[in-house]
């Protein structure tokens, strides 16, 4: 009972500052209201308007329809939604993945007894409470964010009290639903107060949901020479490095003369767009790194020749994105594609050759998985708030790509194949980390 009302002293204390807040804008808006009436009356006087000057009717037909007025066009309800969803989008992702961890930390609070049931009933309720404050709190700056700490808020609540009563007895039938209906009237309060209409449709679903769980429970030329010349020196120059190296060996010195042969180009010619093509050298280098990648030294070790390899190469690749980026002329928007496609490339070999040292670094994969998908997050969430005006639309989807791979991968693969343990605490710190992103948001939502 004493968890009943804190509850509901909280509540009452959040409904009577928020009547404190609205009077006190009721009486400033009368009063504003009344000095400008009485300033209208004192500077008003009509002014006669001579009958010729008004305006004459216009000639009314008979059997003329009148024309008629363009309905306005109401958004359907899925794109409604999806203009819902499009907003803050990676706090409501990251308030999912929150909910999703939450469920799966009371059941291994349950299954392992950590603390007593008191404790793990009062701290989901606690948790849940915050998040309701905190809700309230936001919403009266930023509407569409705070709906959803209020909705993230309501469901830990209600989980709560489902656990205490259907696990541990620890409220009667009637106490359960008047807690969970004072969580869901809050979320009501604050729809009706901040006038979020999907708010509101969501606390209906709330209810219905609530009431029939417990009665379901209940019952170009002169160049000519000088490529032919340069295409039989790589070709030479790739079979004596053939014939002398092999393996990890072999491939590092493709790197590093695929790279040289681009640089020579652009430094003997000047012609950034003939050089950048010559890049296309690196596909041979790339097809042998898959050696690299599968070798079962990643088994046993961090540093090794393969390392060294996914390093290079992702060095290499990033630095050419970068030096002829700089080099491009802005027109070129498919040249710029090009050095943009070697640091996308580059990125990629550097979060490959993160993956593998961390499952090679520890015993317990769950953490290798955790701390790439947090490091992930962090530079996808980086990218998708950078502001540059340049290259912000690039970079922007490149960050939000990179998002969408770990919440994919966390929903389609993780939860399937990690302990119970890892999936809790990963899903809780990359829904943490998604969530931030509220913080980051500058524009105001309606």
């Amino acid at each position: 009972m004493d968890v009943i009302s804190l509850i509901i002293s909280i509540i009452v204390l959040f409904v009577a500052l928020g009547l404190k807040k609205r009077v006190g804008h009721l009486e400033q808006l009368i009063e504003s209201r009344g000095i400008a009436s009485r300033r209208e009356i004192l500077s008003d006087s009509p002014v006669p308007v001579p009958l010729e000057n008004l305006a004459q009717p216009a000639p009314f037909e008979v059997g003329v329809p009148l024309p008629k007025t363009a309905e306005l066009e109401r958004p359907s309800l899925f794109g409604a939604f999806v203009r819902w969803a499009e907003e803050d989008w990676l706090m409501k992702l990251g308030a999912l993945l929150l909910l999703i961890g939450f469920g799966w930390l009371v059941r291994y609070a349950f299954l392992n007894n950590w603390i007593g049931p008191v404790g793990r009933i009062t701290l989901g309720i606690a948790c849940g409470v915050l998040f309701l404050a905190g809700g309230w709190w936001r919403m009266q700056r930023f509407t569409s964010q705070g709906s959803v700490f209020l909705a993230l808020g309501s469901g830990i609540v209600l989980l709560s009290i489902f656990a205490a009563r259907f696990l541990y007895d620890f409220f009667t039938p009637l106490s359960a639903l008047i807690v969970m209906f004072l969580s869901v009237a809050f979320v009501a309060l604050a729809s009706v107060r901040f006038r979020v209409r999907s708010l509101s449709i969501m606390v209906a679903w709330m209810i219905v949901f609530s009431a029939g769980a417990f009665f379901v429970f209940k019952t170009t030329a002169k160049r000519v020479p000088f490529f032919a010349y340069a295409a039989v020196s790589v070709a030479l120059l790739a079979s004596a490095t053939a014939v002398e190296l092999e393996g990890a060996r072999l491939t590092i010195a493709y790197i590093i003369e695929s790279a040289c042969v681009s640089l020579v180009i652009y430094a003997a010619l000047r012609d950034t767009k003939l050089a950048l093509r010559s890049t296309l050298l690196l596909v041979g280098p790339a097809a042998l790194s898959i050696q690299s990648i599968m070798a079962r030294e990643w088994r046993y070790s961090v540093l090794h020749e393969h390392f060294f390899v996914l390093l290079l190469f992702a060095s290499v690749l990033c630095a050419l994105g970068i030096f002829f980026g700089k080099r491009i002329d802005r027109e070129h928007a498919a040249d710029r594609m090009g050095s943009a496609l070697l640091l996308v490339f580059g990125s990629i070999y550097y979060y490959v050759l993160l993956w593998l040292s961390l499952h090679a670094g520890f015993k317990n994969d769950d953490t290798a998985v955790m701390i790439a998908l947090a490091v992930y997050t962090v530079i996808g969430i980086i990218c998708y708030f950078y502001q540059e005006a340049d290259q912000s639309n690039h970079v922007r989807a490149y960050g939000g790509a990179l998002l969408g791979f770990v919440v994919g991968r966390l929903l389609i693969v993780d939860v399937w194949n990690m302990a119970l343990t890892g999936r809790i605490i990963t899903f809780f710190l990359i829904g943490t980390l998604l969530i931030s992103t509220a913080f980051l948001w500058r524009k105001k939502s309606p």
